[in-house]
């Protein structure tokens, strides 16, 4: 066993071997994981290294809907520095799982309750919504909010939960007038 530090470290692991021990386990023990490494950078593991910035994106998109580090941390089990360092530009390259898990993140599970976010989007959203044939009644009906308490339309804030369903509303008869409009291109 090598020490340093007092510390005991088992021969055949890399631990030992980068703590001065050099025989033939745990040599083959470092030669072992540095192959890894090869193979993880070379495209033919899942554990590949990918470019950072897909997963910077989503997490300054997350950081504007209100969903800080610490949630994004919850919802998607990643590391909260490693967080931090994406999102700072201090790692250029992450691991393939970890931009899974980062894009994973679903803004309505990571959301802490009661969030307040800007309501610019939010607002511009109800106006094209009540552009297009919703009222306010009806908008209110489908959120379960009587008239007098649908206030999105007031304040500079709006609640985060209030515009991820505005937003979801939006991006459903956004679908629709594409749906139709392609139904009467193709008659």
């Amino acid at each position: 066993m090598a020490t340093m530090s007092g510390a005991f470290y088992p021969h055949g692991k890399r631990s030992s071997y980068n703590n001065g021990c050099r025989c033939k386990a745990c040599r083959a023990a470092n030669a072992e994981y540095f192959k890894s490494r090869r193979t993880a950078s070379s495209g033919n593991d899942p554990e590949e290294l990918v470019d950072a910035s897909r997963a910077r994106e989503y997490l300054s998109y997350l950081s504007q809907m209100g969903i800080g580090r610490p949630s994004a941390n919850k919802a998607s089990g990643a590391n909260e520095r490693s967080l931090w360092e994406i999102a700072a530009s201090k790692k250029s390259r992450i691991l393939r799982s970890t931009e899974r898990r980062i894009l994973g993140i679903s803004p309505s599970d990571a959301l802490p309750r009661g969030a307040f976010v800007d309501g610019d989007l939010t607002r511009q959203q109800v106006g094209a919504l009540l552009a297009n044939h919703f009222t306010k009644a009806g908008l209110a009906a489908r959120f379960k909010r009587s008239n007098n308490r649908f206030r999105v339309l007031e304040g500079d804030k709006v609640r985060a939960t209030s515009a991820l369903r505005i937003n979801s509303l939006y991006r459903l008869m956004l679908a629709d007038q594409e749906r139709n409009e392609t139904f009467y291109d193709a008659a």
